[in-house]
């Protein structure tokens, strides 16, 4: 499984590709481990409520869902 982290210290290359310090990495576990000491893991919230139950997360809460749930309320009153 991959995990998203944040370059830290330095730009990494990996696979040709290189990642200045502050960019965003997605790696598996043994590559992370070999660059363990310039990553820091990071989470990605979900930006809905039916996004985070689908990922089993606390949501961030933006009033998107609420906001789509209102105007689906109001176009089925027609």
């Amino acid at each position: 499984m991959k995990q998203t982290y944040q370059v830290t210290g330095m730009t990494l290359k990996h696979d040709g590709q290189d990642y200045p310090e502050g960019a965003e990495i997605e790696l598996d576990a043994a590559s992370a481990e070999c660059l363990q000491r310039w990553l820091k893991p990071i989470s990605i919230q979900p930006e809905t409520h039916r996004e985070a139950k689908a990922a089993n997360l606390p949501a961030a809460d933006n009033g998107a869902e609420e906001a789509a749930d209102s105007a689906t309320r109001k176009g089925s009153k027609k």
